[in-house]
C-alpha cells in the first residue's frame, strides 16, 4: 500500500508499506516500510538511502537496517508510519 503526504514547503513524501509474512520460519508478521522522497515541482522520487553507496555497502547487515532506519525516521515520523500501517491494515480487515 502506497501513502503520499504532502509537506508544508510542496515537496511530497510516500511511503510503501508491506506486510511481510515468512511462513517457511513460522515468524510474526512484521510491516517493512520503503520510503521516497519528491522536491516541490519536480515528479522524480527518490529513496531515502541508496543502495549502492559505498559507505551502505561496506556496513554489516545489522549495521544495514540501523542505517536503513536512521535514514527512513529523517524523513517521516513514527506517527506517519503508524497510520500507513493501520491503512493497509484496515485495507486487509475482512
Amino acid at each position: 500500500m502506497e501513502v503520499i503526504l504532502k509537506r508544508p514547503d510542496g515537496s511530497r513524501v510516500k511511503i510503501i508499506v508491506r506486510l511481510d509474512l515468512d511462513l517457511y520460519r513460522c515468524k510474526k508478521p512484521e510491516y517493512k516500510f520503503t520510503v521516497f522522497a519528491c522536491k516541490k515541482g519536480k515528479r522524480t522520487w527518490f529513496a531515502s538511502f541508496d543502495s549502492n553507496n559505498y559507505r551502505y555497502r561496506k556496513l554489516s547487515m545489522d549495521e544495514r537496517v540501523v542505517f536503513q532506519n536512521e535514514s527512513m525516521y529523517s524523513m517521516v515520523t513514527h506517527t506517519e508510519l503508524v497510520e500507513a500501517a493501520t491503512k493497509l491494515w484496515m485495507s486487509l480487515k475482512p
